[in-house]
């Protein structure tokens, strides 16, 4: 299906819209070959993580609200859905949003019906990457801590950016789009733990691509609407905030600059550096689970009170629960999807860590942000017949201090359910080849 000419468009003003909406125009067709390959990363994890969550119950509810539309906004709701819907998906720290889940999927449904390349599809996930980043820089941390889900606030405008970008959408309609985006940018953290969560990452996929074909149909918005004293920055930002002048200049890809942080296990950011003080107590020598006396998990308050739930009866619930994921790591010695289903969870060896896991929130020190190598997790196990061992980490793994090679997230992709040629091919492909024919060897659904 081919566009029809584009309408006559909206009016710009040199505000922070505009200024992304010519950074956007200004990328180049091809990208370097660095940020190509964080692109193509990005893609290829978030497809691992949508063919994961296919069936989740929060997908399959997507899928039927969305029964009987087969255009791109509807396929953008449900593939984003599906990404978000096992908390595995890539995440970001200036804006504390899971970026490639709202994303990639606002992509495949702005690309529905239309003959895109790869080149194209990775250029515009650079673009609403930039967006994504830049307005986590303007809002700050405090943004998030305030009860915002910033993927559901600044990923509409992400989404709009790289839906307007793929559709060649002139100036004065891309800044339209993301002003349109803005007035449909909602979500709550009080939805954690339940399905909302991931419906959160569809509905704005959904909204980059509704928002861009309005304005390509002509619909005009404020292109001050990020910037004024009513605008996006002074109603979702805080005394803190840094504002538009912290956003950037552009002079490096925020691809680059703020790379995408991926997850090694399917569940909150936040329960993963637990995770791997536990794992690494785990596997010292002499461990034994039924040793263990009290496991003393020290966090920083604002992370743990998102992954806060403290007797998780769902796999929703045990997602967000850092002493859950502690107690599986201490009773398995392994994390892996399975460990949220039902049944992993009244598994009594299990239940029996958890009673001994005890949580310690200490404040967050001023200045510091999200997942701060500078607030690190501690956890400290008190042994039956005395003693005590303990682990810190700084780092979270899959962060910028411990990044996923390649092939780990192609072995991701595998695990997930996807073919190791198909992995090959989001990687390996000719950028000009047709985004099509790249996804031809995913799953159907």
């Amino acid at each position: 299906m081919m566009d029809m000419p584009a309408p006559p468009t909206a009016t710009t003003e040199n505000g922070t819209l505009a200024v992304l909406a010519r950074y956007a125009a200004s990328l180049p067709a091809v990208l370097p070959p660095d940020a190509a390959l964080e692109a193509r990363l990005a893609f290829l994890d978030t497809l691992a993580c949508m063919i994961a969550g296919a069936n989740e119950p929060q997908t399959r509810a997507a899928r039927a609200a969305m029964e009987g539309r087969e255009d791109g906004a509807a396929a953008a709701m449900v593939a984003g859905t599906a990404a978000h819907a096992l908390d595995y998906d890539d995440y970001e720290v200036p804006g504390s949003t899971h970026p490639s889940a709202v994303l990639v999927p606002a992509i495949l449904g702005a690309a529905k019906g239309r003959e895109v390349t790869l080149d194209a599809a990775l250029r515009a996930y650079a673009a609403g990457y930039e967006a994504i980043i830049r307005l986590g820089r303007g809002l700050g941390y405090g943004h998030y801590i305030r009860g915002w889900h910033a993927t559901g606030t600044l990923g509409p405008v992400g989404a709009a950016l790289a839906a307007a970008t793929l559709r060649g959408l002139d100036a004065g309609s891309t800044v339209s789009a993301m002003s349109l985006a803005t007035s449909m940018s909602a979500g709550l953290k009080a939805q954690f733990g339940t399905d909302a969560k991931a419906l959160h990452a569809g509905l704005a996929a959904r909204a980059g691509v509704e928002a861009a074909a309005l304005a390509w149909a002509g619909a005009c918005a404020a292109a001050g609407a990020l910037d004024g004293p009513s605008g996006f920055l002074a109603v979702y930002g805080t005394a803190e905030s840094p504002g538009a002048a912290a956003m950037g200049d552009g002079a490096e890809l925020a691809l680059l600059a703020d790379r995408p942080l991926r997850k090694p296990w399917a569940c909150c950011a936040y329960t993963q550096r637990p995770i791997e003080a536990a794992l690494e107590l785990a596997g010292r020598p002499g461990y034994a689970a039924e040793a263990v006396e009290e496991a003393a998990l020290h966090m920083p308050e604002p992370y743990l009170a998102v992954a806060g739930f403290t007797d998780p009866r769902t796999g929703n619930e045990a997602r967000f629960s850092a002493r859950y994921c502690v107690a599986v790591a201490l009773a398995e010695g392994a994390v892996g999807p399975g460990s949220f289903a039902p049944e992993a969870i009244r598994r009594e060896a299990v239940q029996e860590m958890l009673a001994r896991v005890t949580l310690h929130p200490y404040p967050l020190a001023p200045g510091l942000g999200d997942m701060s190598p500078e607030a690190p997790d501690r956890l400290v196990l008190r042994l039956r017949g005395g003693g005590t061992v303990e682990a810190t980490v700084p780092h979270v793994p899959g962060g910028p201090a411990l990044p996923m090679t390649a092939e780990q997230v192609a072995e991701k992709f595998t695990a997930c359910g996807g073919t190791r040629s198909a992995a090959d091919t989001v990687l390996g492909a000719d950028g000009a080849t047709p985004l099509r024919e790249v996804l031809a060897g995913l799953p159907p659904g």
